[in-house]
């Protein structure tokens, strides 16, 4: 069909009308549902429509803007399933966007909407059946080079936008094989012949910048550097830069004058520097792509003409000939140093003698607060915390960047770290020493950007040698340099925030006090300024929080002052409560969620008022966020109320012998039925230690869990369907006490939450066949089902994909599959097939543990129905390891055993000697499993300090990997070694011959002394 319409047709009004009817507010239900009919009904000829309407110069600017923004969406939201099948289609959309962009180029909205579409194709191009994949690219490049060599600026200019949405496609899409290696020849070739062309343009650009503050110019230029960024550190670098031309020097050169002009738009700026710090990085090491001769080409010649260049423009800054760097720039400055600090060849001959001077004069005096921080400090103190002192991501681009700079000193330099290190000190002790009355401000905040270093070096003080000893940390850095700044009372009244940095420095002190009188002064001192009342609460905020975070640091790494400081405990959470009335903290709530945990037993007789408080908070803050509209405050809030629901979790686990639910039931349910699933990780977690607070109290359910288990079962018609990863271990919880237990063996109930369950199981298994992930949470889910309600309603799921497995394997295998569908070379199956053997397995050992007969009586029935796969030899070669795989393997191993008259002995001699022998060496594996679960169970490791060889145990599996050693399960309470005593003595003399028959001698002389240990 043509596409081509006349531009009389009615359709056009019809569609233009919605558009305007929508730009005035006029019923915009009813004109997108008019929209929405057109497409379903004409999809095509709308394409065409939109792309007149958005061209058509007489129509009122608003009407081509939405006419783009529809355009855009419906490209993008069909592309895969109507438009890369019909390349008629494909080929107008492919034509017309581009022609659009030049009639467009200089309108900025209409232009980047169908930018957006360009980068959709090239996304999508893959999925082009009709056509080579690189087609489209291809001829792209094509047209680019055709739109530059034109006489038209307009279609100059297109060109340029075009390239940059190319080449920033490309930076990581283009791939080196040889499927593509036509089109990475043209590709390479356009980017040579952009440098030349990228130069000259920047040439033209700045000597127009010089002049005129132009905004096409400013922005043209802004994606040319972006250009060069992608052209030469992806992918392929363009060989041009590093031909006898010496374009690379000459683009390090103009890249400095862009940088150096002042009043320039503050994007060219940042990009110059940006650019010099990505061709460090890619240029100073080498790759598949960067060779070693120009990696030394560019240390010898590229790195100190950087170097060089950035340090003139620090002077320039310094003597005012240039105005004051972006954040940004500045951030991309750090880098390039702290990258010159891991290669010695640079760092030690252009940089490092240098470079305690340029900490001193200006890299760290970039840490000083600002007008607008200082404003912040009384006037929004939230902001001013979560920006300055508790970011604890440091993405604040200057913290990051000193942050990454100082730990790239601490590995490649410690020497010239400890200089730093030794500057900040004594610049700061000579500072507190003098007469600070008749100290300027600007002499406070710089000296405050010293503490911010030492503050990031803290944990380092002792490892470099700054301090000997403990001791010395006591006596010299807290009595001399800490506490007399933190007791100074003028300097508390009238430069505030400068006691809030000594603090937050304090707060990184993790360390273990000797001299417990200089603790309790510390203590006493901190706790004093956070309970210290002010008719203005907000002057006192940020120093209230952070003496609370000293009090923190003081209470977790010096537990021997545990038994002295009980009797603060009540007034210290009543002042949290207070000032998180004030303030979304995070960190409020994670230091309240500390103190419930080393202090439940002070904490525990107003535990029913801290939950009532943690509850209006939390109602106070989800009404609050609805208001928001910044970013920012809509994450701080976001981050504070997924602290609340954590404090809650830590106050019931601490509070074993006392029922909250009743203040947060409530929460759970308003999570779950207002669809807020960025907190339903945390909701549920919530909801299911209130399951085992419950359970373990009363030992039932009750109407008030139940109503909320119905909303969160309701909720997967909703809008669960894509979360289960969050529900699940709430689902393994109710397992473990099984579905009669929960209903309280009301058997009305029972069939509800039990139907509701597997349709829900179910649906995931039939719904989302192609989530392979989704589909290992719920068949795994299904086994803790299985063994809490001991019914074989999930068998079925496990044996169909069994099957499946099989096939797949025998499908994939060829003829080097073996009669169990297995290649017995093959060590990584997991390569090639889709489901996980061990997962399979352990969901049909879950139903013939607990309910042996019936299961195997269906196990052999689909046996008949798949005479071609060997259900029972497939799931033997899985490989336990944790305690609970082990322990159910076995189960079902006895279960089979005694049941082996159901087997036709042909299907039986298939698996049986080699499940014997197996399950002979797991008998073996049992006891250092068991211990590794124990340990597990006991082990108080976070990610931040776990070492993959702490946990390494004779089998080479680390411990951390068995999760479902700490879960809850039906079996649990099964003592496996009675189990394996009790079905040796009960072997027949012909059981026994069986045994001895396939298992080695030496396996049956273990077996002997084991049983025998066991008696």
């Amino acid at each position: 069909m043509s596409l081509i319409l006349d531009s009389n047709d009615s359709d056009i009004n019809v569609i233009g009308t919605c558009f305007h009817n929508i730009s005035i507010n006029n019923n915009i239900k009813h004109n997108e549902e008019l929209l929405a009919k057109f497409k379903e009904a004409h999809f095509n000829k709308l394409i065409s429509i939109l792309y007149q309407l958005v061209n058509n110069s007489s129509n009122n600017v608003t009407i081509s803007l939405l006419a783009s923004i529809y355009l855009k969406n419906t490209v993008q939201l069909n592309y895969k399933r109507l438009i890369c099948t019909d390349q008629v289609l494909s080929n107008f959309i492919n034509e017309h966007t581009i022609a659009s962009i030049v009639l467009n180029v200089n309108n900025n909205t209409i232009r980047n909407q169908l930018l957006e579409m360009i980068y959709t194709t090239l996304t999508y191009k893959t999925f082009k059946k009709y056509d080579d994949e690189n087609a489209y690219e291809t001829s792209l490049i094509h047209k680019i080079i055709e739109l530059l060599k034109s006489s038209s600026s307009d279609e100059n200019l297109s060109a340029i936008y075009l390239t940059y949405k190319l080449t920033s496609y490309e930076r990581y899409s283009l791939r080196r094989s040889s499927s593509v290696k036509d089109f990475a020849a043209v590709y390479t070739g356009f980017t040579n012949e952009l440098v030349p062309m990228i130069y000259s343009l920047l040439e033209n650009n700045l000597q127009k910048l010089k002049s005129t503050n132009d905004a096409l110019t400013s922005d043209v230029t802004h994606h040319l550097l972006k250009i060069f960024h992608y052209i030469s550190n992806f992918n392929d670098p363009a060989v041009n830069l590093f031909n006898e031309n010496q374009f690379m020097i000459k683009f390090i050169n103009i890249f400095f004058e862009f940088a150096s002009l002042n009043n320039v738009n503050k994007s060219i700026e940042k990009w110059a520097i940006s650019n010099y710090a990505k061709i460090v990085n890619r240029y100073s090491k080498t790759s598949s792509l960067i060779n070693e001769d120009i990696v030394n080409y560019s240390l010898t010649n590229i790195y100190p003409l950087i170097i060089e260049k950035l340090f003139s423009l620090i002077t320039n800054v310094l003597n005012g000939t240039k105005d004051a760097l972006s954040v940004k720039t500045n951030y991309y400055l750090i880098t390039i140093i702290s990258r010159s600090a891991k290669i010695d060849s640079v760092w030690n001959k252009y940089v490092k003698h240098h470079f305690l001077q340029i900490a001193d004069v200006y890299l760290i005096p970039l840490l000083m607060l600002n007008e607008e921080l200082l404003d912040d400090f009384t006037a929004d103190p939230q902001s001013f915390i979560n920006n300055i002192y508790h970011n604890d991501a440091y993405d604040h681009d200057i913290i990051s960047g000193m942050v990454n700079l100082l730990m790239n000193l601490k590995i490649n330099d410690p020497s010239t770290l400890k200089q730093i290190c030794d500057l900040c000190l004594n610049k700061i002790q000579t500072f507190i020493n003098s007469n600070l009355e008749l100290k300027t401000d600007r002499e406070f905040l710089t000296h405050e950007a010293y503490v911010g270093v030492v503050s990031i070096m803290v944990p380092y003080l002792t490892k470099l040698g700054i301090f000997n000893s403990g001791s010395d940390i006591e006596n010299v850095f807290i009595n001399q340099l800490i506490l007399p700044v933190l007791n100074n009372n003028v300097i508390l009244s009238s430069k505030p925030w400068f006691i809030a940095r000594f603090l937050n420095c304090l707060s990184f002190v993790e360390h273990e006090f000797e001299d417990l009188e200089v603790l309790s002064k510390l203590f006493e001192r901190c706790y004093s300024l956070f309970i210290i009342d002010t008719e203005d609460l907000d002057e006192t905020l940020v120093i209230k929080v952070e003496s609370l975070s000293c009090l923190r640091t003081l209470i977790v790494y010096n537990r021997k002052i545990h038994e002295h400081i009980k009797t603060y405990i009540p007034i210290l959470v009543e002042k949290i409560l207070i000032i998180s009335n004030t303030l979304e903290l995070e960190i409020l709530s994670s230091i309240l969620e500390r103190i419930i945990e080393d202090f439940s037993a002070e904490i525990q007789p107003f535990a029913k008022q801290l939950a009532a408080n943690l509850q209006q908070k939390f109602v106070k803050t989800l009404e609050n966020s609805s208001e928001n509209t910044n970013d920012s405050d809509i994450e701080n809030s976001e981050m504070y109320t997924l602290s609340l629901l954590n404090a809650m979790s830590t106050l019931i686990m601490s509070m074993p012998t006392v029922d909250l639910s009743e203040f947060f039931l409530p929460c759970v349910s308003y999570i779950v039925n207002n669809s807020k699933i960025d907190f339903m990780t945390e909701t549920l977690e919530l909801y299911q230690v209130m399951i085992l607070t419950r359970m373990n109290l009363t030992n039932e359910f009750n109407d008030d869990m139940w109503a909320v288990l119905s909303d969160i079962l309701n909720t997967f018609d909703l809008y669960a369907m894509d979360y289960f990863q969050e529900y699940e271990s709430t689902f393994e919880t109710l397992c473990y006490y099984g579905f009669m237990k929960i209903c309280n063996n009301d058997i009305n109930k029972f069939q509800l939450l039990n139907g509701k369950y597997l349709a829900l199981m179910n649906s995931y298994l039939t719904e989302q066949s192609d989530d392979e992930f989704l589909i290992g949470s719920v068949l795994n889910n299904l086994v803790y089902y299985t063994l809490g309600n001991k019914n074989i309603y999930s068998l079925p799921h496990f044996l169909q994909y069994l099957v499946k497995y099989i096939n797949d394997i025998q499908g994939k295998g060829g003829d080097s599959a073996n009669a169990n569908g297995f290649d017995d070379d093959e060590d990584d199956f997991d390569d090639y097939f889709e489901y996980d053997i061990e997962l399979l397995a352990k969901g049909v050992y879950s139903n013939i543990a607990t309910s042996p007969e019936e299961a195997l009586m269906l196990l052999i029935k689909f046996q008949q129905q798949n005479p071609s796969v060997n259900l029972l030899g497939t799931t033997i070669k899985s490989k336990f390891y944790s305690a609970f795989a082990l322990k159910l393997q076995l189960l079902a191993f006895m279960n089979i055993f005694k049941l082996k008259h159901l087997f036709d002995p042909q299907l039986l001699q298939a698996f049986f000697p080699q499940m014997i022998q197996i399950n002979i060496e797991n008998i073996f594996k049992l006891p250092q499993a068991l211990k590794k679960k124990e340990y597990l169970l006991k082990a108080d490791y976070t990610d931040e300090n776990y070492e993959d060889e702490d946990y390494e145990d004779e089998m080479g599996t680390d411990l951390v990997v068995h999760e479902e050693d700490t879960t809850k399960s039906g079996i649990d309470n099964i003592n496996i070694f009675v189990k394996i005593a009790e079905f040796f003595s009960s072997l027949s003399q012909d059981d026994m011959a069986m045994f001895q028959s396939v298992v080695s001698p030496d396996n049956l002389t273990k077996l002997q002394a084991f049983l025998q240990a066991l008696q």
